[in-house]
C-alpha cells in the first residue's frame, strides 16, 4: 500500500513539472509594447514629413513598415519586462533622432536624406581617402 502511494507522488510530481502541463503566459504588456513601439515610430515619421512639408507617408512605407515589424517582433519575443523596456527605448531612440537629423538636413541643404546620397559622397570623399 505505500509503493501505491510513493508511486503516485511520483507521478503526480512528475506531471506537475512536465513540459506539456507549463504554458508560456503572454500578459497584456507584452502584447502593447510592440504596438506602442509602431505607433509611435510611425507618429514621428508622419510628424516629421509633415513638418518638413513632403508628403504624409515617405515613399518607401513597406520598408519602413517591415523594419517597424521587426523591432517590434524583437521586443515581443523579449521574455522580461525590463528588456523589453529597454527595447523598446533603444529602437524608438534612433528613430527619433533619424527623425530630427533628417529634418535638420532639409533645413541646411534643402534637401532630404536618401541613400543615393551617401553614396554620391562616397564618391567626392574617395580622392580624399586615398591620401591618408
Amino acid at each position: 500500500m505505500e509503493t501505491k502511494k510513493i508511486i503516485s507522488e511520483m507521478n503526480s510530481t512528475y506531471l506537475s513539472n512536465s513540459p506539456a502541463k507549463t504554458k508560456r503566459v503572454i500578459s497584456l504588456n507584452q502584447i502593447i509594447k510592440p504596438i506602442m513601439f509602431i505607433i509611435f515610430a510611425l507618429l514621428f515619421e508622419i510628424i516629421n514629413f509633415n513638418v518638413m512639408g513632403l508628403t504624409f507617408l515617405p515613399t518607401f512605407i513597406l520598408f519602413d513598415l517591415g523594419i517597424m515589424f521587426l523591432f517590434a517582433g524583437i521586443i515581443f519575443a523579449s521574455n522580461y519586462n525590463w528588456l523589453s523596456n529597454l527595447l523598446f527605448f533603444i529602437f524608438l531612440l534612433p528613430q527619433l533622432v533619424l527623425n530630427i537629423i533628417n529634418g535638420t538636413i532639409l533645413n541646411v541643404s534643402n534637401d532630404s536624406f536618401y541613400f543615393q546620397l551617401l553614396e554620391s559622397h562616397q564618391r567626392e570623399c574617395q580622392p580624399l581617402i586615398g591620401l591618408l
